[in-house]
């Protein structure tokens, strides 16, 4: 049964079945309905995001979380203050985000101001 997070689980169960396409795309099958959907997920202001893409149809999902920092200097982010190199072909960003669909394969070639 599913719990919408009130207590109330009167929706029956669904059987679900997930095929990993490769990269952020799936084949999902719900009540002998297949659907593909791309898949997105990220972690801000202590929430996990989940965006699914079908189709023209975009849904967002969030549910808070809590992490656990620990103590070890080694294993935390710190920010550097001095040139930071990248390997050859590397693409970066003046800003943090993050990726959520790529429109080109591995291989492709694209030209100047291509959306990828």
């Amino acid at each position: 049964m599913f719990d919408n997070g009130a207590g109330d689980s009167s929706c029956p169960a669904q059987e679900v079945q997930v095929e990993h396409l490769g990269n952020d795309e799936y084949r999902t099958e719900i009540g002998g309905a297949c659907i593909n959907i791309s898949l997105g997920t990220y972690f801000k202001d202590q929430s996990e995001h989940i965006h699914i893409w079908h189709g023209s149809h975009h849904h967002h999902f969030r549910r808070k979380v809590h992490r656990v920092l620990l103590d070890d200097d080694t294993t935390q982010w710190k920010p550097t203050s001095g040139p930071v190199s990248h390997e050859l072909g590397a693409v970066v960003a003046p800003m943090a985000g993050l990726v959520v669909k790529v429109l080109v394969n591995n291989g492709m070639k694209v030209e100047e101001g291509q959306p990828i």
